[in-house]
């Protein structure tokens, strides 16, 4: 607490402006106190490494002790790190005409030992204030009834050397922290925002995962392997997304409350900035959504029909004010 940056190692209370200490109460401070080492004739338990962190009572300060206590305090990125990443991004990097900010992609190089997915309709699916895209979706019809899935993880491996300053810097940070009014992020902004982030109607590169499977829920065998290996495949590949979609559109499509064939899309069901892009259709994209929801539907029943356990917990979310502090009620 505050009291601990005026305690020397004796116990001694070195403060004795009465003034002094009452704006010192309203200080938060970090300090270092060894277990045991508070005895009977200190005053005050005996600190070290003593750090003034911030003011209480407001947001900003309570937050950034709040980080410092669960050892998430990570601050600025080091310069090494940011030339890291910088020099990982430098190929691709070029200037958006319509939106005048730096954009990337990948150069034909890059492209080599990729299976080529940008024709193919991909599209995400995250929350409503999601910055940072790192998995992205298809499926697509076969003639023999079954369904191609795959799942298209941003692929960040081929930005980060083994054992270079931005990968060291992400195994300490280990994951992006999310708070109600901001992130501590686990990558610089080129990456997680930008060259990283599967956003739509640009090309990324991406580790994936296709497989095929059955309208009923099971996963299909190949062919040629006596019915012994699933039907799957792993690799790098390239994609283009062609939506951004988030939770409640997805749910509106799948409610069918929008693209039902009308000729005008409800925007309140649909936003206009989570329609389709690149030649693909509304009706397309909703058809893939349900199609997904169908025989995600018979995967469910096959689990709960094999004693899956179902744990519904209340998620907790917060709404701010445009001030980005005041709840909203």
């Amino acid at each position: 607490n505050n009291d601990n940056s005026n305690a020397d190692a004796d116990g001694e209370d070195n403060n004795n402006n009465d003034n002094s200490n009452a704006s010192n109460a309203k200080i938060l401070y970090r300090a270092e106190y060894a277990h045991g080492s508070w005895h009977a004739t200190n005053k005050w338990p005996p600190c070290a490494n003593v750090r003034r962190l911030c003011g209480t009572c407001n947001v900003e300060g309570e937050t950034k002790a709040l980080l410092v206590e669960n050892g998430v305090d990570h601050g600025d990125f080091p310069p090494g790190v940011l030339r890291d990443v910088e020099e990982s991004v430098e190929s691709g990097r070029f200037l958006d005409g319509a939106s005048g900010d730096m954009g990337w992609r990948p150069t034909e190089d890059m492209y080599v030992g990729r299976r080529d997915y940008r024709a193919q309709r991909v599209f995400t699916i995250d929350p409503t204030t999601a910055r940072d895209l790192d998995d992205a979706l298809h499926i697509t019809p076969l003639e023999d009834g079954r369904v191609e899935i795959g799942v298209h993880i941003a692929d960040v491996s081929h930005f980060i050397p083994p054992s270079s300053a931005v990968d060291k810097e992400a195994l300490k940070r280990a994951t992006t922290v999310y708070l109600v009014n901001g992130i501590v992020p686990m990558l610089p902004r080129p990456l997680c925002e930008i060259a990283c982030s599967l956003n739509e109607n640009v090309e990324r590169l991406a580790f994936s995962c296709v497989w095929r499977m059955n309208m009923d829920g099971t996963l299909s065998k190949k062919k040629g392997c006596g019915g012994k290996k699933d039907d799957i495949w792993y690799g790098r590949t390239v994609i283009k997304s062609c939506a951004r979609l988030d939770y409640a559109t997805a749910q509106n499509i799948i409610d069918k409350k929008v693209a039902n064939g009308e000729k005008r899309v409800d925007e309140a069901f649909w936003p206009k900035s989570r329609q389709p892009t690149g030649g693909h259709t509304i009706d397309e994209v909703a058809g893939d959504v349900r199609l997904m929801h169908k025989v995600a539907m018979a995967r469910r029943k096959l689990r709960f029909d094999n004693g899956a356990l179902a744990l519904n917990g209340v998620k907790l979310a917060f709404q701010l004010e445009e001030d980005g502090e005041t709840p909203k009620l």
